[in-house]
């Protein structure tokens, strides 16, 4: 299947970004080329570049987050999103995705208190975090 098909199982994903906006599909996209990266590249060369790059802005360090979620370097991971959450706090991706870190190391109160910012600054990542793997650990949790 070539990227740029889709799947059956992916069309309900059409009518959720089309009622979306373009925001949530740039989002989507960003994280889609870092798993790709991910899959493709050698760990070594991906360490080495993610090292190279400069924090100078929120993008950059939400970026190298995403690059270093999809190594599995978790703290590495939420260390990028906090530098991002500090140059602009009201970025609902970079609290919802240190969410899906703390989720994916099954730490359910960061996870909880990650998520529930991300929702108040974008009600629409509580759509997203009821179906999102990373989150499988902890959703049966009732605070979840």
């Amino acid at each position: 299947m070539s990227a740029l098909e889709i799947k059956l199982s992916d069309l309900h994903w059409v009518d959720y970004w089309s009622q979306n906006g373009f925001e949530k599909i740039l989002r989507s996209i960003e994280y889609q080329r870092s798993q790709l990266g991910s899959k493709h590249q050698p760990t070594q060369v991906k360490q080495e570049t993610i090292e190279k790059i400069e924090p100078e802005d929120a993008k950059t360090c939400f970026s190298r987050g995403n690059d270093l979620y999809g190594l599995g370097k978790y703290e590495e991971a939420i260390a990028a999103y906090d530098q991002a959450i500090a140059i602009k706090p009201d970025d609902p991706d970079a609290w919802y995705n240190k969410a899906c870190c703390y989720g994916s190391q099954n730490n359910l109160d960061l996870a909880l208190e990650n998520l529930q910012r991300a929702i108040q600054l974008d009600n629409e990542n509580k759509e997203m975090a009821k179906t999102d793997t990373d989150f499988d650990n902890i959703r049966s949790d009732p605070r979840f």
